[in-house]
């Protein structure tokens, strides 16, 4: 009696085929997962508008208070301190990131609801800050307004 081979010649290029197609897809799920684990992509939408400081902690506490941004549809946000210049810094949205791209500062950022309050999260990576910002759409028309800080830096500004 003959033995059947499991593998014949075209039998190899089959399996062979399927491994690699397998092998393939799995780096496309993969990037899926990733996507599902760290809550999506981020979107500059996520980000554009106007915020302002609300809360600061973290090992570095520097960034004046009431401090406003306005997040712009082009890639750069104007960062002002009560009383001060605006400062223009370009920026980018990568995954749930967002990079000055000035000094290559990053903080991993989510935008979420609380008390009736569009909430900007900020957690500085390789930098101990964590900054909480209010849309000043969301909060009542008279925002109070700081006096001038002489001795104070902005959140894109790494110490």
């Amino acid at each position: 009696m003959e033995k059947h081979k499991i593998f014949n010649k075209s039998g190899k290029t089959l399996f062979y085929t399927i491994l690699i197609s397998v092998i393939i897809s799995l780096s496309f799920l993969g990037a899926e997962c990733n996507k599902i684990i760290n809550g999506g992509n981020g979107n500059l939408t996520d980000v554009v508008g106007n915020w302002i400081l609300h809360s600061e902690s973290g090992n570095l506490v520097d960034v004046c208070r009431d401090e406003t941004i306005e997040f712009k549809t082009t890639g750069y946000a104007d960062l002002t301190c009560p009383g001060s210049t605006p400062v223009t810094r370009k920026f980018t949205i990568q995954n749930n990131d967002l990079v000055w791209l000035d000094n290559n500062l990053t903080y991993t950022y989510q935008v979420y609801n609380s008390g009736g309050n569009k909430v900007l999260d900020l957690t500085g990576q390789g930098v101990g800050r964590h900054l909480i910002y209010y849309s000043t759409s969301a909060m009542s028309p008279k925002v109070p307004v700081k006096e001038k800080c002489n001795d104070c830096s902005n959140s894109s500004d790494k110490k």
